[in-house]
């Protein structure tokens, strides 16, 4: 994991998401079911490296209305079965997981378990802190001075935002579904400068201020706290209860992974970037000849490939003047399956075709439409 300069510089408490925080106070039931050990990916792109809270942890998909735009990713729950269901495979007894996928084909309090296995089965669980210890990770894919994608990883519960400080305010960045927070249509000025100070707030509405002075794409960049309290944190975690039943009210590159941290951290001196506004960078796509899925396709001063590689299943989207990127165009009159959702299986009577990516094989009883490895 790369180290880079970062100062935490504020911690304190908002208000949270309370369409995820009453899943830490009250049990959902729902079916579990399985779909095949991934290897760590899912659509909330919490792979390479496994993000450290996740290590050993069984993984599992979560059904679209609680998934809810990637709000629940890096959720832990603690789930419960007692054998009741028809299958091979029965889930009994209690059981700690990490969220990090999306199933489109599964009810509200389902979820379907990556490992091998057969069956329907009755389950209730309730969200549950994750096991972490060190500081927050961020990890930045595409970024520059005039576009910002970051992800937030090693954290005892779901990030609810993040803010770019500019002129001494946040900026809101904007969700996307795979778990990241983009520039992409929000109020932040392009360029920005460097250091980047970002404003992390997690589902319970605590606050974690933190500078990044160097863009490094694709790598495990370590911040200086986290919300646990073992740094610069002033916010206890909060205490969470099992209550009532909510099962029937829906609401709705690489670096090597870490091998150990410690539970607190001082922070790092900051180091002044100077940065120039001139020029508008150039973006490579990895595809060559054409933009990948949420890759660049256009914006001043780009000159990269315009053309989206899954196209019609993908459109080049503006975002602004500096900014176009390829993004998932679902096609309602199309009979192929959209991005995540199931393709293929025993028993499967839907379409196996995708609208985008391909049909992958996942286990005999599940197949899923993903971004193609090219």
């Amino acid at each position: 994991m790369l180290f880079i300069a970062i100062s935490a510089v504020f911690a304190g408490t908002v208000f949270g998401d309370s369409s995820v925080t009453s899943l830490y106070s009250s049990v959902t039931h729902g079916e579990g079911t399985y779909y095949g050990e991934n290897g760590g990916g899912g659509h909330c792109s919490l792979n390479a490296p496994i993000v450290a809270n996740a290590q050993g942890l069984l993984h599992v998909a979560i059904n679209s209305d609680q998934y809810d735009g990637s709000k629940t990713c890096g959720m832990c729950v603690e789930i419960t079965g007692h054998g009741e269901g028809l299958g091979a495979s029965p889930i009994d007894g209690t059981m700690l997981a990490f969220v990090n996928n999306e199933c489109p084909s599964c009810a509200y309090g389902d979820l379907d378990l990556a490992e091998s296995g057969d069956g329907r089965w009755e389950i209730e669980w309730t969200a549950v802190e994750c096991p972490t210890s060190g500081n927050l990770v961020y990890k930045m894919v595409g970024s520059s001075l005039w576009y910002q994608k970051i992800q937030i990883r090693n954290s005892a519960y779901p990030i609810k935002s993040v803010a770019i400080i500019q002129g001494g305010s946040p900026k809101m960045l904007e969700r996307t579904p795979d778990n990241h927070f983009t520039s992409a249509g929000s109020a932040v000025q392009a360029p920005i400068e460097l250091p980047m100070e970002l404003e992390i707030t997690d589902v319970f509405g605590r606050i974690v201020r933190d500078t990044i002075d160097e863009l490094v794409m694709d790598v495990e960049i370590e911040g200086s706290s986290n919300f646990d309290g073992s740094s610069d944190s002033t916010s206890a975690a909060p205490e969470t209860t099992s209550s009532v039943d909510s099962s029937t009210e829906a609401t709705t590159s690489d670096s090597t992974s870490v091998s150990s941290s410690t539970t607190s951290a001082t922070p790092a001196t900051t180091t002044t970037t100077t940065t120039t506004t001139t020029a508008a960078p150039t973006a490579a796509s990895t595809y060559g000849s054409c933009a990948g899925l949420w890759d660049q396709c256009g914006g001043i001063g780009y000159n990269g490939p315009t053309d989206c590689c899954d196209a019609p299943g993908a459109t080049c989207v503006y975002g602004g003047d500096y900014w176009s990127n390829c993004q998932p165009t679902d096609n309602p009159d199309s009979n192929c399956q959209k991005l995540w959702e199931q393709c293929g299986g025993v028993n499967w009577t839907g379409s196996t075709c995708c609208q985008i990516g391909v049909c992958t094989y996942d286990n005999d009883w599940y197949y899923q439409c993903r971004p193609e490895n090219k």
